[in-house]
């Protein structure tokens, strides 16, 4: 009974492949100013995505956390703020901190660095990788959120699960450099 309930509450969190590939498909057929916006939101991702990343190496644990809690909610805003035509409400930390725990399941590399020498090495060297992945796919889920005409007062983390790991690993991929893009 516990493994059918437990393998039911992963399906519902994962979202099929075929919807993916729906709201990819949806991404292409954008008019001119759909793609505008898209662009805009896409550069304030990749802006707050890098902010994100480099936080991630300061060696200060909770410190690291708070300022990218922060570049969070400055990016939530500034997408809603772009996307949505009504005038809402900006969102706060603690929401944002609640839908990150949610989307994320919490910030390891800070734990990391409380433990030291070691701990603080192994948090500086996934830091970067880690803040800079979940901001990129926090944005990218908020875009696709407010494009289908999501407002922050109807977010909701558990069903945008499926397309957060999916963003979190293409924001991974973004993130690494490669030795012949470097040169």
């Amino acid at each position: 009974m516990a493994s059918r309930k437990s393998s039911r509450a992963q399906t519902d969190r994962s979202v099929p492949t075929q919807q993916i590939n729906t709201v990819l498909r949806r991404y292409q057929e954008l008019n001119a100013e759909e793609k505008l916006l898209r662009e805009r939101g896409n550069e304030i991702v990749t802006k707050k995505m890098w902010w994100a990343a480099g936080i991630g190496l300061l060696p200060l644990p909770l410190i690291d956390w708070a300022f990218v809690t922060g570049i969070q909610v400055a990016l939530i805003n500034d997408l809603a703020d772009l996307f949505v035509k009504s005038g809402q409400p900006p969102v706060k930390k603690q929401t944002v901190r609640k839908w990150v725990t949610s989307l994320a399941g919490g910030f390891i590399p800070t734990y990391l660095k409380a433990v030291p020498i070691f701990g603080v090495t192994a948090g500086i060297l996934t830091g970067p990788l880690f803040y800079g992945g979940v901001t990129y796919a926090i944005g990218k889920v908020f875009i696709q959120h407010f494009e289908t005409g999501g407002t922050l007062l109807t977010f909701d983390a558990d069903k945008m699960r499926g397309y957060f790991e999916y963003f979190l690993a293409e924001g991974r991929e973004k993130l690494r450099v490669r030795p012949q893009e470097a040169a």
